[in-house]
Parts: structure tokens; sequence; C-alpha cells
């Protein structure tokens, strides 16, 4: 997913925020150090299950 950094976003926030840690999300793109990641860029941010819709609730009923 991507992502577009603004002035009031931190990497930091960004990365708890996805379960991740700021190396992890620095690896996924493909750099370094949070240095080379400027304000207005674009990230990848892994999407997981967790940010799938959920499916509506249908209550089983087990007649006898």
């Amino acid at each position: 997913m991507p992502l577009i950094l603004n002035e009031i976003e931190r990497l930091e926030n960004i990365a708890s925020h996805h379960g991740l840690t700021i190396q992890e999300l620095l690896k996924i793109n493909q750099v370094s150090t949070p240095y080379e990641i400027e304000i207005g860029s674009t990230i990848e941010v892994p999407t997981s299950v967790i940010d799938a819709p959920l499916q509506p609730y249908i209550p089983y009923y087990e007649y006898e």
C-alpha cells in the first residue's frame, strides 16, 4: 500500500501502526537510513490480513 509522507507523520509512528519496526519499514522500501526518505516521498507499507474488510457475521444455527 503506497503512503505519502507529510510533515506530521513520523516513520516510527507509521511502522508501529502497521506492526513493524523502523528497520523493517526501511528494508521494505530498500533504504538504509530514515534520512533517505523525504517529506512528500511515497513509501510502501505492507498490507496484511488485518487490513482486509471483515465478512458479515452470519450466525450458525444447529437444528436438531
